[in-house]
């Protein structure tokens, strides 16, 4: 992903991941390939970067059978992180906290909910 082309949101609002379909079966190098590049982005949100957590959340659910559009949506990640590697979180002096929560309450076709917080501190996420 050297030399990519950077974007400034981790997914794309105009497309909808969906499931593979049914004649379509991705080889066990690219679902192992998938797998761990996802699980790398996990990494990254566990240590520097919660602002891909809910890219990564929605890839992370095709692992099974990823389609080319799944990778897409991958590299848009990495194209992302490639365009705001100069971003950090500021932590004012002010004590500040905020806390923030939201669900959508099985709102999507598959009736799975989903369901999210954030906490501030001095207007930075730390959770």
């Amino acid at each position: 992903m050297q030399g990519c082309n950077p974007t400034t949101t981790p997914a794309d609002p105009h497309i909808r991941l969906e499931k593979s379909k049914p004649d379509f079966q991705a080889s066990e190098k690219d679902k192992k390939d998938y797998q761990s590049t996802v699980g790398c982005l996990m990494y990254a949100i566990l240590g520097t970067r919660p602002d891909i957590s809910y890219a990564v959340s929605k890839v992370s659910q095709y692992s099974t059978n990823p389609n080319p559009t799944h990778w897409t949506a991958v590299k848009r990640i990495f194209r992302y992180l490639a365009g705001t590697t100069n971003r950090g979180l500021y932590y004012g002096m002010q004590g500040l906290g905020a806390g923030f929560t939201d669900a959508d309450w099985g709102s999507s076709e598959d009736r799975k909910s989903i369901g999210g917080y954030t906490f501030l501190l001095n207007g930075s996420a730390i959770s």
